[in-house]
């Protein structure tokens, strides 16, 4: 008989940061493998100071042979969500005839952006490799230009941006006992293992497909020849007024990944965060716009959407039989903020996979393959079942 990959995980809620990663030791001891080859560690900002020690702790205790973790502003394991409160989770992963390696990338690193092949060799990704994991800081490294330059020839990645930190040096990433302030931490995995994931985002679309035709650094100026705070103002008036209450929670841009494609879609879409206007200048600023020419739609934040788009994809899951365990990278704007409760997305997953070993965290933004090629998500939740492959 093969053998499988196979998990455990563990969360804690402790406040304090010894006892928080006592309890989450002795989860994973308590019915331990025959080795570790790849830990996983998430621990909410309230444990910063001592994060990178708690990831070499476990390390060192679990016997791992290779470790990656960050902080963020929440971590999940199995079923349960801890947000906005202290948390400690992990998962540690065996995972039989699979070879392991780790990159990082130190902060404020010069990175060639207009050399596709340099930025994966700098981020350690192999046309060779089966799938990678990754988590990097937004502050100290370009990484949404970081991704999107990739080459199209890549293994799917998965992991995303850090959240939890409001300013640079306050992120901590950790790989294989080197600890960062920023930068980028990453495993490589190669052999008898994939993950055939998705993405799900939990949006509904609002007004009418839209062209970028001027940008400026970070925002947009026009869509369709007009002023774009006038077709906002137009997209928003088309919907009824319980549903333009929404937009109180923030207001989404999709921007079309095939342009040509109709009609567009669920899941057709990059979504984006906007970052607010400027009424003088009459923009609309979102950190990184669409270049000109773009199709684009605006886009809100729906809960029923999310869990029916959740469940659909978790169901097409169902064909190729319960993971083992799942990595589950959400985007901080979803939990609480999203469905009034913190743990719903990993409720969710938990119960349709048939309960794997299950850990992951919110990020800032999501990485994950879309389409073929790895993306940069907003608002998002990407579920990645580990298996063996055949």
């Amino acid at each position: 008989m093969r053998p499988s990959p196979s998990g455990r995980a563990a969360i804690s809620d402790h406040i304090d940061g010894r006892t928080a990663l006592t309890e989450v030791q002795w989860s994973l001891l308590e019915d331990p493998a025959p080795k570790t080859d790849l830990l996983l560690v998430f621990g909410t900002y309230h444990h910063r100071t001592m994060f990178g020690e708690m990831c070499n702790s476990l390390a060192e205790a679990t016997n791992a042979a290779h470790w990656i973790g960050t902080t963020t502003e929440a971590v999940t394991a199995n079923d349960h969500t801890i947000e906005a409160e202290p948390g400690l989770s992990a998962i540690s992963l065996t995972l039989p005839e699979v070879s392991i390696r780790t990159t990082t990338i130190a902060p404020w690193s010069g990175v060639p952006t207009h050399d596709p092949q340099g930025v994966a060799d700098m981020m350690g990704l192999d046309p060779a490799g089966s799938t990678s994991i990754a988590f990097a800081d937004p502050f100290s490294l370009p990484i949404q230009r970081m991704i999107d330059s990739l080459p199209d020839d890549l293994p799917g990645l998965w992991g995303g941006v850090a959240s939890g930190a409001s300013q640079p040096g306050h992120n901590v990433l950790v790989a294989d006992g080197e600890v960062l302030d920023g930068g980028f931490v990453s495993a490589h995995l190669q052999g008898k293992v994939s993950i055939d994931g998705f993405v799900c985002q939990g949006v509904v679309p609002i007004g009418e497909l839209q062209v970028v035709t001027e940008v400026t650094k970070d925002a947009i100026t026009s869509m369709g020849n007009r002023p774009v705070l006038a077709v906002l103002k137009e997209a928003l008036f088309s919907e009824p007024e319980e549903r333009r209450e929404s937009v109180k929670d923030g207001l989404l841009l999709g921007i079309a990944i095939d342009e040509h494609k109709r009609p567009l879609g669920r899941g057709d879409f990059l979504v984006r965060e906007l970052l607010g206007v400027r009424p003088e200048k009459g923009q609309l600023v979102c950190g990184s716009p669409p270049r000109v020419g773009s199709t684009v739609r605006f886009h809100l934040r729906d809960s029923d959407a999310a869990c029916e788009d959740l469940v659909m994809l978790l169901d097409a899951q169902q064909l190729k039989g319960p993971p083992p365990a799942a990595l589950v990278f959400g985007c901080r704007t979803r939990g609480a903020r999203l469905h009034g409760e913190p743990e719903t997305d990993a409720i969710i997953v938990h119960s349709h996979l048939h309960k794997p070993a299950q850990a992951g965290c919110f990020m800032a933004a999501e990485f994950a393959p879309l389409d073929g090629r790895t993306r940069v998500h907003g608002h998002s939740v990407g579920v990645a079942p580990i298996r063996r492959t055949p």
